[in-house]
């Protein structure tokens, strides 16, 4: 592999890994705030509106995240996980 796609490579990753990880973020957040704060003691089991809500918040902050990575340059971040 050439220096350029190597490069290429490098900054597809980083990019996908921050969109994973807003998403998991969002997600979790939402996950256990429905089931800590908002879940009443009443047995229900029912999460079918909390995913839908999760799976939107994690979309919105995996968003957040990436837009916000353009502020930091793909080898900033590379040398900062590393």
């Amino acid at each position: 592999m050439g220096e350029l796609s190597s490069e290429i490579a490098r900054k597809v990753w980083t990019t996908v890994e921050t969109s994973v990880r807003g998403f998991l973020l969002g997600f979790g957040a939402v996950i256990m705030k429905d089931i800590w704060l908002d879940r009443k003691a009443s047995g229900d089991a029912d999460y079918t509106s909390t995913i839908k809500l999760a799976r939107i918040a994690g979309l919105g902050s995996a968003s957040f995240l990436v837009g916000a990575a353009i502020v930091v340059a793909a080898q900033w971040r590379a040398h900062y996980v590393m």
